[in-house]
This record gives structure tokens, sequence and C-alpha cells, in this order.
């Protein structure tokens, strides 16, 4: 019976170990600083790229482009889980402005180091691809 302690302890000890491990890389998710980079809509049309920069503090996020409405970029607040931000655009826009550009909705999220790629597919085949680096 003592022989059949060990292993057991051991397996126990094991599998809370995955599990604590699990719980730390998605508490690690976060996004906060500056991050400047790209952004550019793929799909049906030609490509247009635009330098954007994101700054995250907290739940709310901020932005600016150098192309007017490419996207369309203001303030609100971001939700983040481990591979998704869902973000909420707090300003008014022009009613002949391609809603579809405002920061708004779901977005797929990948890190890799210190840059982030933020993506959003439409149906239509289209995507919106911000690819930033932490500043």
């Amino acid at each position: 019976m003592k022989r059949l302690r060990l292993p057991l302890f051991a397996l126990l000890a094991f599998c809370m170990g995955l599990a604590a491990c699990d719980k730390t890389a998605e508490e690690q998710v976060t996004l906060s600083g500056t991050y400047k980079g790209t952004f550019e809509r793929r799909g049906l049309q030609q490509t247009k790229k635009a330098a954007v920069s994101l700054t995250f503090a907290g739940n709310s996020w901020e932005g600016s482009t150098d192309t007017p409405q490419y996207p369309a970029l203001c303030n609100g607040k971001f939700l983040l889980t481990v591979n998704q931000v869902k973000f909420s655009n707090a300003c008014t826009w022009p009613v002949n402005l391609d809603g579809s550009l405002i920061l708004s909705g779901d977005y797929a999220l990948q890190f890799s180091g210190e840059v982030i790629t933020l993506t959003k597919v439409y149906k239509s085949g289209e995507r919106d691809i911000y690819s930033l680096t932490k500043q």
C-alpha cells in the first residue's frame, strides 16, 4: 500500500501543477501601454495601409491614425480574453462613414513577443488586420 501512495501523490501533484500553469497563462494576457504599427483591410479591393497607434489603460483604449477615418479610431472600452478582444467605440461618426472601419466588435488576438495582431474577418472575405508593436 505504501508503494502505491508515492506514485499516486506524484500524479496528483503533476495534475495540480498543470492546472496552475493554465491559470497563470490566462492571467498573463494583458494589454497595457502604447502599441504602434499598421492597419490594413485585405480582401476584395486593393489593400491600403495606414499607420496607427493604440493606447490601453485599464479597460479603456484610445487610438489615432495618419489617415483620416481609416480606420475610424477614437476611444472607448475593451474586454480582453485569452485570444480575443471586444472593443466598444465611444465616439460619434458621420453617417457617410463606412461603419465597418470603426474599431468596435470582436477581434482575434495573437501575441508574438512584443507584437500583437488584431484580426476581424467579414462574411465578404475581407479582413481587417492591426499589426502593432509595444512601445
